[in-house]
């Protein structure tokens, strides 16, 4: 085998074992739609320790990390904070991503053990998240209050006119 060969070779099986399949295929953080029925309602997002990560108004599009750790996916708290309605919260949890497994069946011991693990490509979040919540109550229309009139006395009918005397 000649030396250029032997080159060629070791970069491709070197290309190979240093790439993780997940996150040549998936990349890193995820998009995930937040929405509700109905729209318009406030949300905060928070991640497993706590700490507010997102917040906004739905619908809405927000970038995660799937990540928490080495070897730790994440797992987010969807808060819906509607002002006529009590909150309601969802939870995103991360499960593993199906091209993680590829790694063993195109020889990716490093993107196995080190490169999916690190970019957190090895997880996955749900794609949306959504909440119903009960319809903003309609504020009452205003009546004008009814004004009940005393009675009117009876007044005394007008005398008849007088006639006209006609001239000539």
């Amino acid at each position: 085998m000649s030396f250029k060969k032997i080159v060629a070779c070791t970069v491709v099986v070197s290309a190979g074992l240093a790439s993780g399949c997940a996150s040549i295929v998936s990349g890193g953080p995820r998009t995930v739609t937040i929405s509700s029925s109905p729209s318009g309602v406030p949300f905060v997002i928070k991640n497993r320790a706590g700490n507010e990560v997102a917040s906004g108004t739905t619908p809405s599009t927000q970038t995660l990390p799937a990540k928490a750790g080495f070897f730790k996916g994440e797992t987010y708290a969807v808060t819906y904070k509607p002002q006529w309605a009590s909150e309601q919260t969802r939870t995103l949890n991360s499960n593993l991503n199906g091209w993680y497994w590829g790694n063993i069946i195109f020889g990716g011991l490093l993107g196995l053990l080190i490169v999916d693990p690190a970019t957190g490509a090895m997880w996955n979040l749900p794609p949306n998240v959504a909440a119903d919540m009960p319809q903003q109550p309609v504020a009452p229309v205003a009546q004008a209050p009814v004004v009940e009139q005393a009675p009117v006395a009876a007044e005394a009918p007008a005398a008849p006119a007088a006639p006209v005397a006609a001239t000539n």
